[in-house]
């Protein structure tokens, strides 16, 4: 009998009231409990700007303490915090820490999070601990693959910025540096003058700050032709009281060169001397070598690479 009663009251009950009102009741406290202000703690994320470039933090986050309510807290939640500084703000640098300014960042902090008395506000650590990094100029190592269309080249070569970098890095990083790479430059079949710019490769960019990470460069591309030239050749070192003959008596010396110089380069401007002691040993041949040529020529080629000759004593007199 009780079970039925129990049964047929329970069918009754309106729990569609019931359970509006339990929510409606709990949203009500939830809204309480938010509009509290109590001390919330974050953890932001510390930029300083304009340090020295030498300069590296240990620790980029600092643990800010607020008085604000739970809504203020929510919104807050919904991105990370950045706390910008700059090192114009009366910081203070002594044995490898910054010691932070705190009426500065408690009023970088009170803008950052809407907070009306700097009062309220607390952060920590107060002191930052630096690793202090060394400069070095370190050389750029290039790597190039450049070829010409058939009647063009380059004089001058390519042109770059610069061929050096300013490395800060910790000193230990740093004595194991002795140059940085360019990445590979390749320009194939140039028949026009060529610019642009490559990037320097960083070995280990946590750790290592290049001054630049790219460099510009130029290269000028002329329309050339071939000439050549037969150039009397000059012994040194001939032994006293001998004379020489060489054969051939005249060398060809041949090479590429600019149009717009084609008729300034002339025989006058090389120069090829053979040096008698340099002769191999148990071997009748010499060995040409081209020891002066004008700037604007490209590939000069000396023929024949020996000669024969023939050597005879003077006569006395």
């Amino acid at each position: 009998m009780i079970k039925k009663d129990f049964t047929k009251h329970y069918r009754k009950t309106d729990w569609k009231i019931i359970s509006y009102f339990v929510s409606f009741t709990f949203f009500i406290w939830l809204l309480l409990q938010l509009s509290k202000t109590t001390t919330h703690t974050f953890e932001v994320q510390l930029i300083i700007e304009n340090l020295p470039v030498e300069i590296e933090l240990e620790h980029k986050n600092l643990e800010v303490a607020v008085e604000m309510s739970g809504f203020q807290r929510i919104k807050k939640m919904m991105r990370t915090p950045q706390l910008i500084l700059s090192a114009d703000d009366e910081l203070q640098l002594k044995k490898n820490k910054i010691r932070l300014n705190s009426r500065q960042v408690k009023a970088v902090i009170k803008n950052k999070f809407d907070v009306r008395d700097t009062s309220k506000i607390d952060f920590r650590p107060k002191e930052i601990a630096f690793i202090e990094k060394e400069k070095k100029l370190i050389s750029i190592r290039f790597k190039e693959k450049i070829s010409f269309e058939k009647g063009y080249n380059s004089l001058s070569g390519i042109n770059y910025s610069s061929k050096q970098v300013e490395v800060v890095a910790p000193d230990f990083i740093l004595d194991t540096l002795s140059t940085i790479e360019a990445e590979s430059l390749i320009l194939p079949n140039l028949s026009n003058n060529q610019e642009g710019k490559i990037e320097l490769i960083n070995p280990a960019p946590k750790f290592i700050e290049l001054s630049q990470t790219n460099l510009n460069y130029q290269l000028q591309v002329e329309a050339t032709t071939e000439k050549e030239f037969q150039i009397p050749v000059e012994v040194e070192n001939l032994p006293t009281n001998f004379s020489i003959k060489t054969f051939p008596e005249l060398i060809k010396i041949k090479f590429e060169v600019p149009i717009s110089a084609y008729e300034e380069i002339q025989p006058e401007d090389f120069k090829i001397k053979i040096d008698f002691n340099a002769r191999l040993e148990g071997q009748s041949v010499l060995f040409p070598k081209l020891t002066r040529c004008p700037k604007n020529v490209l590939n000069p080629k000396v023929f024949p690479v020996t000669i024969d000759y023939l050597l005879k004593a003077k006569k006395d007199e």
